[in-house]
């Protein structure tokens, strides 16, 4: 299951899981520089970045719609 959790994001528009908690309440938020997947239950967005899933500091985000879930989830 590791590995699944693993593997690359892929396309916006796919369904996937949190590559962290490995929910499916996962939507894809474009803040206007990358698109990203973001968990709607732990609260992390992700981002695939040369073949490995990197998780997106709140910051990288500015003016995202979805920041207030990030900046909660940092609590």
């Amino acid at each position: 299951m590791t590995q699944y959790l693993m593997d690359p994001l892929g396309p916006v528009g796919a369904a996937t899981r949190c590559p962290d908690c490995g929910s499916s309440h996962t939507t894809w938020v474009d803040p206007g520089v990358q698109d990203n997947l973001l968990c709607k239950t732990c609260g992390v967005c992700w981002h695939e970045e040369n073949g490995h899933n990197a998780q997106v500091g709140v910051v990288a985000c500015p003016g995202c719609e979805h920041r207030d879930v990030c900046v909660a989830a940092r609590g």
